[in-house]
């Protein structure tokens, strides 16, 4: 008897969880509210977020690879300070490449410097004294060098002259009365020579500066230019700006050929 009477139980069990009995509501609670719409929309991206999602990604995957290969390449964009006859040159200031060094400075054998130059300028080239320096005549002291640089043109434009400027801080012009100049008390009587430049001139005041011009230096060709150093108060760091000076008389024409060329024909 007791086995019949549990029967319906079960069975009235099954029937309330399968819905067949309405649930009793205690008239005491709350009323229940349906959940709100955002709920029940499904949280898959719609088709234009996806495609706005995909860009987005494929470009910080490609950000990402930009940031990668800059930081793998940027350690060799400037050069190891070099070393020749006491004085150590750098490129750490940036705005071009130092590749070598060579020479012990005398007349006979000048310090050779090559670099490539890609920007407008100027570029500051760092020169340090090193312990092993030295003197030179006429009196102990004086710091005295020959120098030949071989810039290689590396930029898009046309060069018509070249300028370099003694500095004794990175942004301060060295002056007459500092005594660092090229040469202009005459230690030295190598004269100065460019092999593309027909001119070559100092200038003591305002400021130590070299200009060659009367020349033409086109892209990817080399100039020589060669000078003297004198500091007759030997300083432990002093600094070279130099400047190529743009041909911008053959430049404009070529930029206007080049943007005619991308006109559309009538």
């Amino acid at each position: 008897m007791a086995a019949h009477l549990e029967a319906p139980s079960l069975t009235r069990a099954a029937d309330r969880r399968a819905g067949a009995f309405p649930r009793q509501v205690d008239p005491a609670a709350p009323p229940t509210r349906p959940p709100p719409p955002s709920i029940l929309r499904s949280t898959a991206p719609a088709k234009g977020d996806r495609h706005r999602l995909l860009r987005r990604l494929s470009t910080l995957s490609k950000v990402s690879v930009g940031l990668a290969l800059l930081l793998s390449v940027s350690p060799n964009l400037r050069a190891e300070p070099l070393e020749a006859r006491g004085l150590i040159f750098s490129d750490e200031l940036g705005g071009f490449r130092l590749i070598s060094a060579s020479g012990s400075g005398r007349a006979s054998d000048p310090i050779v410097l090559v670099e490539e130059f890609s920007g407008l300028g100027p570029a500051v080239l760092t020169i340090r004294r090193s312990e092993t320096a030295g003197s030179a005549p006429p009196s102990s002291g004086v710091l005295q060098r020959s120098l030949v640089k071989i810039v290689i043109n590396k930029s898009a434009m046309r060069w018509s002259g070249f300028d370099l400027e003694l500095r004794s801080e990175t942004n301060k012009a060295s002056v007459y009365s500092d005594g660092l100049s090229f040469d202009q008390v005459r230690v030295v009587t190598v004269p100065l020579h460019s092999d593309l430049f027909a001119k070559a001139r100092i200038e003591d005041e305002p400021f130590d500066r070299l200009r060659f011009d009367q020349g033409k230096v086109v892209p990817d060709q080399s100039v020589r230019l060669a000078f003297n150093l004198v500091d007759v108060n030997p300083r432990a760091v002093f600094f070279l700006a130099q400047e190529p000076i743009v041909l911008m008389a053959e430049a404009a024409p070529r930029r206007r050929r080049e943007h005619a060329g991308s006109l559309p024909a009538d």
